[in-house]
């Protein structure tokens, strides 16, 4: 799917020749990608929950790449409203079917994977507010590209404040 949506996105942008669309709607295929790859690194399984919670994932990805081949006819900030609803469908299941459980049946990584569920709410708030006002559009979506592009540099300096330098949570998060 990784490819496919390269392969859209590369498409689109010498069909339109949009590159502020283009940019808008990688960081939009990355920061899904980025989650699950964080997730994936620290807390993948390999029971039944995670079969199910992955292919839930999947499919919605792939909704997501449909709507970006739809989203490829707009101009300026336009995305399609299947792109979006696939973006905010996406980001809440991310912060609920991944994070959230980490939360509730991992203490020890409650604010980590804590941060990382608000990171996915707030990028599918912005998504629907994008959605919703189109004189905002500009401003929202480029605010959600800031925020999935500073995750890691905030959830690093957040955990040292709260944590220090320790080893044992070094370890614990796998920071630098």
């Amino acid at each position: 799917l990784v490819a496919v949506a390269c392969w859209i996105l590369n498409n689109n942008l010498q069909d339109h020749r949009d590159i502020v669309l283009y940019c808008i709607q990688f960081v939009y295929i990355w920061a899904g990608l980025a989650m699950t790859m964080r997730y994936a690194a620290r807390f993948n399984d390999d029971d039944g929950a995670h079969a199910v919670i992955w292919s839930l994932y999947q499919l919605l990805l792939l909704c997501l790449l449909e709507g970006l081949s739809a989203s490829s006819t707009f101009q300026h900030f336009k995305l399609s409203n299947l792109f979006q609803i696939a973006a905010i469908a996406l980001f809440g299941f991310l912060a609920v079917g991944f994070w959230l459980r980490i939360v509730i049946f991992l203490p020890r990584a409650r604010p980590f994977a804590l941060a990382l569920a608000a990171v996915c709410f707030i990028h599918s708030g912005i998504s629907a507010l994008a959605g919703s006002f189109s004189e905002l559009r500009g401003i929202l979506l480029v605010l959600f590209c800031v925020i999935a592009l500073s995750t890691d540099a905030l959830l690093v300096c957040g955990m040292r404040l709260t944590h220090g330098n320790s080893l044992e949570m070094l370890h614990q998060f796998d920071l630098p």
